[in-house]
């Protein structure tokens, strides 16, 4: 059972990786960044769990909600990350 949910937490974690690479390429595409999109993307990343202000202008509505789905998709992929190490530490000693 534990294997599965490790198993099915890996895939989750993978999905949302690449989830949050496309968010970061269409926000890329939005704000008219000559970065690449894994470039943006460890940009918002490094933002995610920081309370300051944005280093992109973010004048617009779209842009504003595509930025913190790019924020939001971070965080629940570190929240799984977190959850499938602590299945394995589980997994471990049991």
């Amino acid at each position: 059972m534990v294997t599965f949910l490790i198993i099915l937490g890996f895939v989750f974690t993978v999905v949302l990786a690449f989830r949050g690479v496309i968010l970061a390429n269409m926000l890329q595409y939005q704000l008219g960044v000559k970065k690449g999109a894994i470039e943006v993307y460890y940009i918002v990343q490094v933002e995610a769990f920081t309370t300051g202000d944005s280093i992109f202008n973010l004048d617009n509505d779209n842009k504003l909600e595509l930025y913190r789905s790019c924020i939001n998709n971070i965080r629940y992929m570190y929240f799984a990350i977190f959850i499938v190490v602590l299945l394995i530490f589980i997994h471990e000693l049991t």
